[in-house]
């Protein structure tokens, strides 16, 4: 009783994908038990089935599951390049890798085929990533709407009024998608 819901959830994200994941964030949430997690992991496997689809890889991080929000970091960069490293390091990688060349000062960098390849992220049990200075899930949507890198960020959540809780410019990555 949920193809409303996943209708509309495989509508942003094929229209996330096609753009190559350019400024791309998706805001879900719902109380426990509703579908939302099912409901994103659908359509992920109806969007790589697709044809005329470009590839796109998807990484999940759930917020439960993590000692400290910053741990998200180092799960991320894990993922991607397979090697394990501190929350502080790989913040700095990832960093140097989703923020635009101008924001570094510096030149941008050759980016291989799969770096171009969009990127899924989603972040299930969001609220367990909430810091006092909500620095975690600013980067994390921040990369993914500066329109510089192929990612994606599907932000799930519990609890209804957690954008109203965010500071102001964590608020505003989370975009219009919701």
């Amino acid at each position: 009783c949920r193809e409303h819901n996943l209708e509309e959830v495989s509508t942003a994200l094929r229209g996330a994908v096609r753009e190559g994941g350019l400024g791309a964030a998706l805001y879900l949430s719902g109380t426990p038990g509703t579908g939302k997690t099912a409901s994103v992991r659908q359509a992920l496997r109806h969007l790589a089935a697709e044809e005329g689809l470009p590839r796109f890889r998807v990484i999940e991080i759930n917020g439960m599951k993590l000692s400290s929000p910053h741990q998200a970091y180092s799960i991320l960069w894990e993922a991607l390049t397979g090697q394990h490293c501190a929350p502080a390091k790989a913040a700095a990688h990832l960093e140097r890798r989703y923020s635009p060349p101008a924001a570094l000062k510096k030149e941008p960098k050759k980016t291989s085929k799969r770096e171009k390849e969009p990127l899924v992220l989603v972040l299930d049990e969001l609220d367990y990533l909430v810091t006092r200075t909500q620095s975690v899930i600013y980067s994390l949507f921040e990369w993914a709407t500066n329109g510089h890198a192929a990612l994606i960020v599907v932000g799930i959540s519990n609890t209804m009024d957690l954008p109203e809780r965010l500071l102001p410019r964590v608020h505003s990555r989370l975009g219009i998608r919701r």
